[in-house]
């Protein structure tokens, strides 16, 4: 189906509308987004925003016809200069608002603001790669918290407990003279000691956590608890005394 120029950023301003007033939706104008997928709560805010300016753009070039014509970048920089008298800074370059458009033209969605996602690459920490011990050790306290696992609990673990150890341990090790701080070891990773929303994040993905629906299973069933464990050994024992009597143990016996 074929839109004119109106037509069709008239229903991108609704779409653009709809979105800013619910915010659940916004996976619906993100590429390569999923239902569940690995969008924090900055990188959905960079979404808004971005929102925010190209909506503003679009209706700007529509006031053309009362207005008089305007240039598409000048249209861009009216929304810039609008949005920075309300507080909003995001974006200050009206050429990078061009690029937005020429991407969400394309299908109604925004760059993946995980570039990695966005470029089909898979997530590689150097630091992880480097400390083979930080994924055991993480794993393994991710697993025994998993009832309670968010990344901000995650990242304090990481920042309080994790970091400085491996830390420890380098110091320990190192063979060199230099004694680096907690900060500059850190550095050499592109790592900072406050770790980022994103990267905990990342960090968790590549272990292979993610957020889904609870379903029954190995761990919510409770196989290994004690007391069924002891419940086993009963039955166990129950069983083999009535198989002494069955007629199929007295024909295995033949």
């Amino acid at each position: 189906m074929n839109e004119d120029v109106y037509d069709c950023l008239s229903r991108r301003v609704d779409l653009l509308d709809d979105v800013l007033k619910n915010h659940t939706s916004i996976l619906s104008i993100i590429n390569k987004s999923k239902k569940n997928d690995e969008i924090t709560s900055q990188q959905i805010n960079t979404t808004i925003h971005r929102a925010q300016y190209l909506r503003l753009t679009y209706m700007n070039v529509l006031k053309m016809n009362c207005e008089g014509r305007r240039s598409f970048e000048k249209c861009c920089e009216d929304a810039t200069e609008s949005l920075k008298n309300v507080g909003i800074k995001f974006l200050n370059s009206p050429k990078v608002i061009m690029k937005l458009n020429r991407y969400f033209r394309r299908n109604d969605t925004f760059p993946h603001p995980n570039i990695q996602v966005e470029l089909d690459r898979q997530y590689e920490s150097p630091f992880l790669e480097m400390s083979p011990e930080v994924k055991i050790k993480l794993r393994e306290w991710a697993t025994k918290n998993l009832s309670e696992l968010n990344c901000d609990e995650v990242k304090k673990y990481i920042t309080q407990e994790l970091l400085p150890e491996v830390h420890q341990t380098y110091l320990s090790e190192n063979l060199h003279n230099n004694s680096p701080t907690l900060d500059d070891f850190l550095h050499e990773y592109g790592l900072k000691r406050n770790l980022s929303e994103s990267t905990t994040w990342r960090w968790l993905t590549h272990l292979g956590f993610k957020y889904d629906e609870r379903k029954k299973s190995y761990f919510t069933d409770r196989h290994e608890n004690e007391e069924n464990r002891q419940y086993c050994k009963k039955f166990i024992e129950i069983f083999k005394l009535r198989t002494q009597f069955s007629p199929l143990d007295s024909i295995r016996r033949m």
